[in-house]
C-alpha cells in the first residue's frame, strides 16, 4: 500500500526513470494508474519533478493521459495518479490494425504539438511511450524533461540514447521542444524503415537542433506528404464532394481526394443571374472562399440565389421610351408596306 492506494496489479510497465501499477483508491474503490520513480532522486530534485506533473492536471484534452493527483509522501517520494483505463502498447496495437499506423502517429503528433503550444515538453519520446486507449493514441510517461537540469549523471542513467536528441548530454545547450520532434521521428523511423533515407528524417535527426523543423506540425505534414507520394495505400486519403444548389447557379471549386490534415480551399462560383448565399453540409458560412480540414470524407452544398434584378425609376421610364419608339417604328413600316402593296 502507498499513501491511499493498495497495489492491486503487478507492475505494467518500467524503464530507467518511472514504473507503472495499477491500484485501487481506499476513498472511492475506483482503479486507478500509479506513476512511480524508479531511481532514488534528492528531495530538492522531487519538487521539481512535481511543478513539472503539476503543470499537466489542469489539461483536458480528449486523447491524451494526464494525471489529477500528485502526492509526495515518506512511503512515495513522487506518486502521479491517473484514471485508470485498459491500453495496448502502440507495437501491439499496430500489429492487430496496421491501417491505423498513420492515424495513429497523426494523433501523438498533433497531442505533442498541442503541449508544445502549452510550454510542455516530454523529453524523451519514443515507441515504448505510445499507447493506445480504445481507438485512441495516447502519449504517456510524461517527467523526462525536469531530469534534464538533474546533471549528465542522471541523463546518462535514465536516457534511452537510440531516441534521445543529442543535446541532452550537453550541459550548455537548454532542450527544446525539437528534441521532442527529434525522439518522435526516430519513432516514424521504428515503424517505417525506408524512412530514414529521406531528407525529411535528416532534418528531423539533426545532431542540430537549429536545423530541425520548429514545430511539430510542420514536421509531419511534411513525412505525411513523402508516405503519400511514396505509396497512396499507407496514408488514408478522404474525398471531398460538393453540389450546387440548384444545379445551374453555381459550380464549386476545390473538391476532390486529399490526405488527412490537408487543408483544402473551397470557392464558389455563381453563373449569371445568380449570386452565392450559404454553405451548407458539413461546411457551414457565407463567404465564397471559406478553407475547410480533412479529417474524414466531407459534403458540401453551395446554396445560390437568383438574381431578382429591380430596375430604377430612370430605368423603367427608358424602357417604356424604347418600347414606344420599336412601337411606332413597326407600326411605320406596317403601314408604309400596305400603301406600296
Amino acid at each position: 500500500m502507498l499513501d491511499n492506494y493498495i497495489i492491486t496489479n503487478e507492475e505494467i510497465y518500467r524503464d530507467r526513470a518511472f514504473q507503472w501499477k495499477v491500484a485501487e483508491d481506499k476513498s472511492t474503490g475506483n482503479q486507478v494508474l500509479l506513476q512511480m520513480l524508479s531511481i532514488h532522486i534528492p528531495i530538492g530534485q522531487i519538487v521539481i519533478l512535481s511543478d513539472y506533473f503539476s503543470l499537466f492536471e489542469s489539461i483536458k484534452k480528449e486523447g491524451l493521459l494526464t494525471p489529477y493527483h500528485i502526492i509526495n509522501s515518506p512511503d512515495a517520494p513522487l506518486l502521479v495518479v491517473y484514471p485508470y483505463e485498459p491500453f495496448e502498447t502502440f507495437e501491439k496495437a499496430v500489429k492487430k490494425q496496421p491501417d491505423k499506423r498513420i492515424d495513429w502517429l497523426y494523433e501523438a503528433s498533433e497531442q505533442l504539438f498541442f503541449l508544445h503550444n502549452r510550454n510542455l515538453i516530454h523529453g524523451c519520446v519514443s515507441p515504448k511511450h505510445f499507447i493506445v486507449i480504445g481507438a485512441k493514441l495516447s502519449i504517456f510517461n510524461f517527467g523526462y524533461y525536469p531530469l534534464f537540469s538533474f546533471g549528465k549523471k542522471v541523463v546518462q542513467k535514465v536516457f534511452d540514447n537510440k531516441y534521445c536528441a543529442p543535446e541532452v548530454l550537453s550541459e550548455k545547450i537548454k532542450p527544446s521542444n525539437t528534441i521532442d520532434i527529434y525522439g518522435f521521428a526516430k519513432t516514424i523511423g521504428f515503424f517505417y524503415p525506408d524512412i530514414k533515407t529521406k531528407n525529411w528524417y535528416k532534418k528531423s535527426t539533426n545532431s542540430s537542433s537549429k536545423k530541425r523543423f520548429e514545430r511539430m506540425r510542420d514536421s509531419f505534414d511534411a513525412f505525411q506528404e513523402i508516405i503519400t507520394n511514396t505509396s497512396s495505400k499507407l496514408a488514408p486519403k478522404y474525398r471531398l464532394s460538393g453540389y450546387a444548389s440548384p444545379p445551374k447557379g453555381g459550380k464549386i471549386n476545390g473538391t476532390g481526394n486529399y490526405i488527412r490534415s490537408k487543408k483544402v480551399n473551397i470557392s464558389a462560383i455563381p453563373n449569371d443571374g445568380y449570386t452565392f448565399d450559404h454553405w451548407k453540409g458539413d461546411y457551414t458560412g457565407t463567404s465564397e472562399v471559406a478553407s475547410i480540414t480533412m479529417d474524414s470524407d466531407k459534403h458540401i452544398t453551395a446554396v445560390f440565389k437568383y438574381e431578382n434584378v429591380s430596375l430604377t425609376f430612370a430605368q423603367k421610364i427608358t424602357v417604356d421610351i424604347l418600347g414606344i419608339i420599336l412601337g411606332a417604328l413597326s407600326a411605320f413600316y406596317i403601314f408604309h408596306f400596305i400603301l406600296n402593296s
